[in-house]
């Protein structure tokens, strides 16, 4: 018995060696901390491999940020109301959309989420919402600041770190592709400011934002964030001193004592064309000079809606080209959108397809993407 027993203890003393070895050389799950945009520092895994992008903004950023193999959860409206994202990235059409509840007003199935098991979820600020989530584990970043914005300057600033903030939670090549946007949203503020500075108060196109969403051409854009991205592009904003509502309706006999130069209506809604038919055909609004001189003007499409997104200069510029265009003939909007995609989402292009997306490529089966 005693020659047994020293025998084995020399093989489970090598046993228990080999396994020390075995898992001091198995990487350590090693966490992080990102700053999201409510100021919360939120604990990631070292590296990120499933990301949530539920606000459907999240999925454009992480795309041109180069994340495309790290998203593993989508909305399902992502894959099917834009077609320019599509087009850029095929495979959208094959990234998970199994979480239902992701409206910030409705309770979400946590559930749902832990099935998915993301290394972190990207959502919006709804207190409720992050404490299911942090109770189930999951990291959650809240995508938009808490902050009202009310100068060019600290939308430029939280634009710029929100590019930044997604990057560092990305990581790899994520940063640089930052700095890169950062540079080039920089220079092309920089071109519209040298050229509409210099424009007085009284020259300044009078500039309305339609359709804001749904069909009703008096819902409309006002506050602080519409005022000073027009003061940018060179016109005036007549719903500078409208806030209240994200999307407030006005009275047209309002609308008419404004009398805008230029009507945008927003692509957000559901159906612009029908509204610009409506506002160019409708008696009562025919009185407008907006509508005398049909400058009654679509937002573009982009990956996301282009105000709305990283595309955001691609916006400044287009904009600005309609308020004042004697001041950019030499700017090829075609271009530069052929430019944007090419640079950021890493796709061609064609000339067909930017000329197709400055119209308002609006969601249709019959499109080949």
């Amino acid at each position: 018995m005693k020659k047994s027993i020293n025998i084995s203890i020399p093989f489970i003393f090598l046993f228990f060696f080999f396994i020390s070895i075995s898992y001091a050389n198995e990487p350590a799950k090693e966490k992080r901390s990102v700053m999201d945009m409510h100021g919360r520092k939120v604990s990631i895994s070292l590296k990120v491999k499933k990301i949530a992008c539920l606000p459907c903004p999240a999925y454009e950023r992480i795309f041109m940020l180069g994340g495309k193999d790290q998203i593993g959860e989508v909305r399902r409206d992502m894959k099917t109301a834009y077609p320019l994202a599509n087009l850029a990235n095929p495979d959208l059409k094959n990234y998970s959309s199994r979480v239902t509840n992701i409206n910030p007003k409705v309770r979400i199935n946590i559930e749902e989420f832990i099935k998915v098991e993301p290394d972190v979820v990207l959502y919006y600020y709804v207190p409720s919402a992050i404490q299911k989530f942090e109770e189930a584990s999951i990291p959650v970043y809240v995508i938009w600041s808490n902050k009202k914005v009310k100068t060019l300057d600290q939308g430029i600033k939280d634009d710029k770190r929100l590019i930044r903030s997604l990057a560092d939670l990305l990581g790899g090549d994520a940063p640089e592709q930052a700095e890169k946007w950062c540079v080039y949203y920089d220079e092309k503020v920089s071109l519209i400011q040298s050229r509409t500075k210099d424009i007085k108060d009284s020259d300044r196109p009078k500039i309305y934002i339609s359709n804001s969403w749904g069909n009703n051409p008096l819902a409309t854009s006002g506050g602080y964030a519409t005022s000073f991205t027009i003061n940018l592009c060179g016109g005036k904003s007549v719903t500078e001193t409208i806030f209240g509502s994200k999307f407030p309706e006005v009275a047209l006999e309002q609308v008419i004592a404004w009398n805008p130069d230029v009507i945008i209506v927003d692509n957000t809604g559901n159906n612009p064309d029908r509204v610009i038919k409506f506002i160019s055909n409708d008696q009562n609004w025919s009185v407008i000079d907006a509508v005398k001189q049909n400058r009654i003007h679509k937002i573009p499409s982009g990956v996301f809606y282009l105000d709305k997104g990283s595309s955001k200069p691609l916006y400044y510029l287009w904009l600005a080209k309609q308020i004042v265009p004697e001041r950019f003939k030499d700017i090829d909007i075609t271009e530069e959108i052929q430019f944007y995609f090419k640079e950021f989402y890493r796709h061609d292009l064609s000339v067909e397809n930017a000329e197709h997306a400055i119209k308002g490529w609006e969601f249709n089966p019959d499109n080949q993407y």
